[in-house]
């Protein structure tokens, strides 16, 4: 009966999955260089890598992570980037099992989950310089959980701070968030006071001080002084800190009326009551590392929040914030299997047999809700990047003359910001510029 049951479980996540590849396999082809894309990949030409890596550090940003996976795939070739969204999907899949119980299928399910419920699959997954700022630096941080959790010491601790170091290189934000989330982890520890104490403590420390000198690293680089001529900087630390405050709480709050992010909470943690049946810590342990797990939720999305005001005097753009949902859903892993642990306490076998088949029923119907929901948000995206894709394959033969073509994922069009893009599309293609047209033949630039 167990295993018919879990047959039958695995079965309804396999479909979820199955849809999800589906448009990624068919949107990929279709995906082209926007906006950022192109400044990249012309001062790649022109400066080589190593030369790429020594002038935007001092021009532009610090993300030195960043610069160096986005230069590095540029480095192939345009063609690159149709690889890259089933490339990191894979890696976040592979890098995601060992923190998830072992599991290939509650790995899958959670990558999925994670990128139906970002805010912009188009910037999130994509777009390479959303995918090489924002989701990559997920890699890194799912082996460094995964090693947390494992059983060796000793080679891990060096290990546990280069990938924090890599990953917090990608972004400030996924720095701060992935710091914050450090820290209650060695809070977690500290309290729950488990048998290897000592190692995980090694360990999370070590990712600890590599997060924290990454943070260092990219605040010392001279670009970042350049790049802030094009930003609005904050009035006073006193709105930075309120506007944090009032954006975190209603973006927290609005969770709750997102019908796809609930169904996801509820479809993971029907999946870890049929799945995972193990008893392992009492019940003040419980209740304590699911209140760290909801305090970590919320100064995550705090810390990323904050450093969109304190950076732009605004919040983040949705390709950042994905930085939070992901977290979050993290957390919910934790949270979900503490509750679980603490509900079966109070089961008799048949009360627990009749509830395994509610939890079942419960998520077949949330997977319904979920396929239809991903069938929207991936389908959405795959027309749009489908489309922009045949116009662009066409008005590129026009060059130096080019239509204005509507851009993705709500990322610059060529002539909005000053025309920058145009500015960048000259630069990689070696024009001195480029002459934008609206689709009624007017001259736009």
């Amino acid at each position: 009966m167990k295993i018919n049951i879990k047959l039958l479980v695995t079965l309804f996540t396999v479909s979820i999955i199955g849809v999800t590849l589906y448009y990624i396999f068919t949107t990929s082809p279709s995906i082209r260089y926007w906006v950022d894309d192109f400044c990249s990949s012309a001062l790649l030409y022109k400066e080589g890598f190593w030369g790429t890596q020594i002038s935007l550090w001092n021009t532009w940003t610090g993300r030195y992570s960043a610069t160096f996976f986005t230069s590095l795939i540029e480095t192939i070739g345009p063609t690159a980037i149709k690889f890259l969204p089933l490339v990191l999907l894979w890696l976040l899949i592979i890098s995601a099992k060992k923190m998830l119980f072992g599991s290939i299928v509650f790995a899958s399910l959670f990558i999925v989950l994670a990128l139906t419920n970002s805010p912009n699959i188009v910037q999130s997954l994509y777009w390479q310089t959303g995918s090489l700022n924002y989701l990559i630096p997920f890699v890194f941080l799912n082996i460094f959980m995964g090693i947390l959790i494992s059983k060796k010491e000793k080679l891990f601790i060096p290990l546990a701070f280069l990938l924090m170091f890599i990953a917090g290189g990608f972004s400030e934000a996924f720095a701060l968030a992935a710091l914050t989330l450090i820290f209650f982890v060695i809070v977690g520890i500290l309290i729950i006071n488990p048998k290897d104490k000592k190692k995980y403590l090694k360990i999370s420390i070590a990712g600890f001080i590599g997060v924290l000198i990454s943070i260092i690293i990219m605040f010392l680089a001279p670009g970042n002084s350049l790049r802030g001529l094009n930003v609005t900087k904050p009035e006073s630390i006193i709105f930075v800190v309120n506007s944090t405050i009032e954006t975190t709480k209603w973006y927290l709050l609005r969770f709750f009326g997102i019908k796809t992010f609930m169904c996801s909470l509820g479809l993971i943690a029907t999946y870890i009551f049929i799945f995972y049946k193990k008893e392992s810590l009492d019940i003040r342990k419980n209740l304590i590392l699911m209140a760290i797990s909801i305090t970590t939720s919320i100064f995550i999305a705090t810390a990323v929040i904050g450093s969109g005001f304190y950076s732009m005097s605004i919040i983040p753009p949705d390709r950042t914030l994905f930085i939070v949902t992901t977290m979050i859903l993290m957390c919910f892993v934790v949270f979900a299997f503490c509750l679980v642990g603490l509900i079966r306490r109070f089961l008799n076998k048949k009360t627990e047999k009749y509830l395994t088949w509610g939890m079942i029923g419960i998520n077949l119907f949330l997977s319904i809700i979920l396929i239809a929901s991903i069938n929207f948000r991936f389908g959405r995206a795959k027309t749009e990047i489908v489309n922009y894709a045949k116009s662009w394959d066409q008005e590129v033969q026009n060059l130096p003359v080019i239509k204005n073509v509507t851009s993705v994922g709500g990322l610059d069009n060529f002539t909005d910001n000053k025309g920058w893009v145009a500015s960048c599309l000259a630069g990689y293609y070696s024009l001195n510029n480029v002459v934008i047209q609206t689709y009624d033949d007017k001259i736009i630039k």
